[in-house]
């Protein structure tokens, strides 16, 4: 029998558009919802020759930039796009899965749905509620911190409760599910994946790599027996941007000539360019 889903992937990326096609393909009608703000690698966000009908992308807009390191314009922008994704989904007569979608924007959708009924999938990525907790703990003195992070703590446990199924993308996740009292019977995990079918080897000289290092020394572009390690993604405050330093160092030390490719934004990018601004490779 078909369903009407919705796979809201906040952030557009890849294997959740994957997901997507793969549940039109079986006959389902499916809507990808994701953030026109939010910057990150993007998955093929339109429809394409050979897609289904039953297949449709939409972007939720807020109408200003998603400022994540300013707390007054983050928590405003996410209590925004809250309310815009209730007002979208209010109506949707089947079930939301819900990715990626910043803690206060999330808990502002759940409140609806459990009013409406609507029933919901929360597919795990990231617990929010920790990485929140530390940055509170930079911003503010302990008195103040710790009952701010309890109650991020709090608030993504309700949030978890609160879904009809958690998809959480590792063993870890169920740890954390027990101090919440998430039931274990509404608990499945599975590992994330990566969609084959895009990406396509190339190669060693091609355009791409013309165009990200048009002004490169040769040592920095990588000779034709040269092992090339790229790190395509995010790079935010919870990722310690040392171990991308360190797989080069030991890919190097056990004599693999090697150079590495970081392609991100954000203040772990910037902290990467300072560490590692001695090193042509």
């Amino acid at each position: 029998m078909s369903e009407h889903i919705v796979v809201h992937d906040f952030s557009g990326h890849p294997f959740q558009v994957d997901l997507a096609r793969r549940l039109a393909a079986r006959g389902h009608r499916v809507l990808h919802l994701s953030s026109a703000e939010y910057v990150s690698g993007k998955g093929r966000l339109q429809v394409e020759p050979g897609d289904p009908e039953t297949l449709s992308f939409e972007q939720i807009s807020v109408g200003r930039p998603f400022d994540k390191y300013s707390p007054r314009e983050r928590l405003r922008w996410e209590l925004d796009y809250g309310r815009a994704t209730v007002e979208r989904l209010g109506s949707w007569p089947g079930v939301v899965i819900m990715c990626n979608v910043p803690l206060i924007a999330n808990a502002s959708f759940v409140r609806a749905a459990r009013k409406r009924r609507l029933p919901w999938i929360f597919w795990h990525q990231d617990i929010y509620s920790a990485a929140m907790g530390d940055e509170v703990s930079r911003r503010l003195p302990a008195l103040l911190a710790r009952p701010a992070a309890k109650t991020f703590d709090q608030l993504e446990a309700w949030v978890a409760r609160g879904a009809g199924h958690v998809i959480a993308i590792g063993d870890a996740f169920t740890r954390v599910y027990r101090r919440w009292r998430v039931d274990p019977d509404r608990v499945s995990v599975i590992p994330n994946w990566a969609p084959l079918e895009d990406i396509v080897p190339a190669g060693h000289e091609n355009a791409e790599t013309a165009h990200l290092f048009p002004d490169a020394e040769e040592e920095q572009k990588g000779s034709d027996d040269s092992l090339r390690l790229l790190y395509a993604g995010t790079l935010g405050r919870k990722h310690n941007p040392q171990l991308l330093v360190e797989l080069l160092a030991n890919t190097r030390a056990a004599v693999v000539p090697a150079t590495m490719t970081v392609v991100s934004e954000g203040d772990a990018a910037d902290d990467l360019r300072q560490i590692a601004a001695d090193r042509p490779d």
